[in-house]
């Protein structure tokens, strides 16, 4: 299964929590909103989609003591991060080398987060992992989609990538990680738009679907399943 994310990632995965900060506009208050909307649910058993180098992970264990977490990477080079990161919480949490896209769940989940991490999927095949999302939650349970969105107006977005260029050149970012990231976005990356999210939960069979977060070309929707 192809997957040109993975050259982009795996290079990336020594500095990576720095580089996404000086990417991503209010990176923390982002993280902070998913972290707090997954805590909040006190959840058993957590299922993330994409956990990079394992912070978010790790901080979720760290607050939710009895919880069990699965973390699925595709990157190898993140994957050996994670496992790292995670390695204190081996009684209670796993790190799975997989596309997501050909993950199986054993059973049914609490919570699902992901974040930035599904616009490097095709739209049709997001829609189908939207869909196998929502099975893989227990009646009512929780997924929150942290994503890099698309603007319908070509002057928004034009004007929004030359705002986040300047970002992160002023926060201190490599050139050559900035023109990378940047090609990658206009070549490689699958942004939806904020309707296009809530058009894909919908279909996929979520009973609710919000945007509780948003600045800038990012988002965080809290998505939930019928009880």
């Amino acid at each position: 299964m192809s997957n040109p994310s993975r050259a982009f990632y795996d290079p990336l995965s020594r500095d990576y929590e720095s580089f996404i900060r000086q990417l991503v506009p209010r990176y923390e208050e982002l993280s902070e909103t998913v972290l707090s909307l997954v805590s909040d649910e006190e959840p058993m058993s957590v299922l993330e989609i994409g956990t990079g180098t394992g912070a978010a992970a790790v901080s979720l264990l760290r607050s939710l003591p009895s919880t069990r977490l699965t973390a699925v990477e595709d990157s190898s080079e993140m994957k050996d991060r994670a496992e790292q990161a995670l390695a204190e919480y081996a009684d209670r949490a796993r790190v799975v080398h997989s596309d997501i896209r050909a993950y199986a769940l054993d059973g049914i989940v609490d919570a699902v987060f992901a974040s930035l991490v599904l616009h490097n999927v095709r739209p049709g095949e997001r829609q189908v992992l939207v869909e196998r999302i929502a099975s893989w939650l227990r009646p009512g349970g929780l997924f929150v989609w942290a994503e890099f969105l698309r603007f319908e107006d070509p002057v928004v977005q034009a004007a929004v990538e030359v705002a986040r260029q300047e970002f992160a050149r002023a926060s201190g970012c490599p050139e050559d990680v900035v023109a990378w990231n940047f090609k990658k976005e206009a070549e490689d990356d699958f942004p939806p738009t904020v309707e296009e999210v809530l058009d894909a939960a919908k279909s996929a069979g979520f009973a609710s679907a919000d945007l509780v977060w948003a600045h800038d070309a990012f988002g965080v929707f809290s998505l939930r399943t019928s009880r």
